[in-house]
């Protein structure tokens, strides 16, 4: 995973972005397994961590599939 880290401290770099270590390691456990439940509180940073594991898909030439249980965070 030291590929992924490297990665997400150049897209940190490059879009002026601020992920903490926690939401960093969930960025990382997308990218190491199949399936990534997203879960947390308020003001967690989901959608900011969703756009990150979006973009370092995209970077891998991997696809994504997205599902939410409510419109909203769809």
């Amino acid at each position: 995973m030291p590929r992924v880290e490297r990665w997400i401290d150049r897209f940190i770099v490059s879009t002026g972005l601020q992920l903490s270590l926690l939401q960093q390691q969930a960025v990382v456990m997308a990218a190491s397994h199949r399936v990534l439940i997203l879960s947390g509180g308020p003001s967690t940073g989901k959608p900011l961590i969703c756009k990150t594991i979006v973009a370092l898909r995209k970077a891998m030439g991997k696809t994504i599939t997205l599902a939410s249980p409510i419109s909203r965070a769809a």
